[in-house]
């Protein structure tokens, strides 16, 4: 778990793009140059399998009913919670 902006510098497994070199042929997710490691960071609630954390913004002791609302926190929920992206 962690907020968006710590996630937006993390890299995903999961983009590929075009080599810049060649300009066809086979999509990849890294490449030879430090400067394109931005192009393959995670884009957190962007991405389909961005999960992000739900909070009960209720404050009132008697009302029950529960107020959920994004925390701003989440986790890629493309590869399961736990050590992964579950509570922490």
């Amino acid at each position: 778990m962690m907020d968006e902006a710590t996630a937006l510098t993390k890299w995903c497994p999961l983009v590929r793009f075009k080599s810049a070199e060649t300009g066809s042929g086979p999509a990849f997710n890294r490449q030879r140059v430090a400067s394109d490691l931005d192009d393959v960071n995670c884009i957190g609630s962007k991405c389909m399998a961005w999960r992000p954390e739900m909070v009960d913004a209720n404050d009132d002791p008697k009302d029950i009913e529960a107020r959920w609302v994004e925390s701003g926190r989440g986790y890629c929920g493309a590869f399961g919670g736990g050590a992964f992206g579950g509570k922490s």
